[in-house]
């Protein structure tokens, strides 16, 4: 459905797209995911037509839309786009607010009444049409927004960071029916988030982004499983880093000693030599406390403790290393959290993490 090849976009004489390639699968609901200032909305608006490109090109259904020297504009790309702000005609009412494009490209009254009242039920909106936008909620001033896209028929949808300006209980809801309506109307769709729970919720694909490139692309649970890149690991989820030096392997297993001093069972793909320097990462909760003995088991200080509910956040303290778990409340059954503890680093958790140019060891 969307083809971008060597995509580049400066402003001035700084380069913020650089030299992209993607393409987005018809029925697609993929999340261009990364940091503020990484590229991601800019390189959506250069989908929307909404920016010019200086280099490469961009198709849309097969269709040339965008390149150095021309721009098809946005009106005439037959695509949505939902905004942040969701940037609703406070004067006119929510029907007119979903009508308002259908007029503009001159349908029937008819018409555009039938498919106005079709946008409302899709988005749970009967019956709200004669209100206006300060009458109504965040959420559903999002919806109103999402229904006028949807009465355009677009081929794809746009979004542009839609659920930050939600409350959590909200933002969580809104996200599952994003994606309900998007596999109902079978429409593709790509969502910019610098909010790795969102994308991974809702995307059949991740696009990471860092300084203007695609750092890595897959589905959610291969990104989260093998992250490309210590950006990647640190990105998409909490993960301690644990710098160490390759001592040789044991039967199926490597054998590896932290810079704090602790030896490791793991197992590691590639070719190491002994004596060679890898960085290992091993997330928050899949650390085990008080659960087994056998390798990988050390004891700990608890130097910090913050109670989450379903989940403890415990801070650590191995030797000379320092992690970070994320545990389940009832591991402790009692309800009082000791002063020391068992901890595990189980081997078929811990990732073999390509060292990258990001200074992130701490846990």
């Amino acid at each position: 459905m969307i083809t971008l090849s060597g995509v580049t976009k400066n402003y001035g004489q700084t380069q913020v797209i650089k030299g992209i390639d993607l393409e987005v699968r018809q029925g697609e609901f993929l999340s261009l995911l990364g940091p503020s200032g990484c590229g991601k909305t800019t390189l959506l608006r250069c989908l929307a037509g909404l920016e010019s490109i200086d280099g490469g090109e961009i198709r849309i259904g097969g269709k040339l839309m965008s390149t150095a020297n021309m721009s098809v504009p946005p009106e005439d790309r037959n695509v949505g786009m939902i905004f942040q702000s969701y940037a609703l005609w406070p004067h006119m009412t929510v029907a007119a607010n979903i009508a308002y494009g259908l007029k503009l490209r001159k349908l029937p009254a008819a018409e555009i009444a039938k498919r106005v009242q079709e946008a409302l039920t899709m988005v749970g909106l009967e019956g709200y049409d004669k209100r206006y936008p300060a009458q109504l909620s965040g959420g559903q001033q999002q919806r109103v927004a999402l229904a006028r896209s949807v009465a355009m028929r677009p081929q794809v949808l746009f979004f542009d960071e839609p659920l930050s300006n939600l409350d959590a209980q909200l933002r969580n809801r809104m996200r599952e029916e994003l994606r309900d309506l998007q596999q109902l109307l079978g429409i593709t769709a790509v969502y910019v988030t610098h909010d790795q729970s969102e994308a991974m919720a809702a995307s059949d694909r991740i696009v990471l982004m860092r300084e203007g490139r695609i750092v890595q692309q897959g589905q959610p649970q291969a990104i989260y499983a093998r992250p490309a890149t210590a950006y990647a690991a640190s990105f998409l989820g909490s993960v301690n880093f644990l710098p160490a030096g390759y001592d040789g392997k044991v039967a199926d297993r490597f054998r590896v000693t932290l810079d704090g001093g602790n030896s490791l069972e793991l197992f590691v793909p590639g070719e190491l030599q002994p004596g060679d320097r890898v960085l290992l990462g091993i997330r928050h909760e899949e650390i085990l406390v008080n659960q087994e003995t056998g390798p990988n088991t050390f004891a700990a200080t608890i130097t910090k403790s913050v109670f989450m509910g379903a989940t403890l956040h415990l801070d650590l303290q191995m030797e000379r290393l320092q992690l970070r778990a994320v545990i389940p409340s009832r591991t402790f059954r009692t309800g009082e959290i000791p002063a020391t503890c068992m901890v595990t680093l189980p081997a078929q958790q811990l990732m073999f993490i390509p060292v990258d140019d990001l200074a992130v060891m701490k846990p």
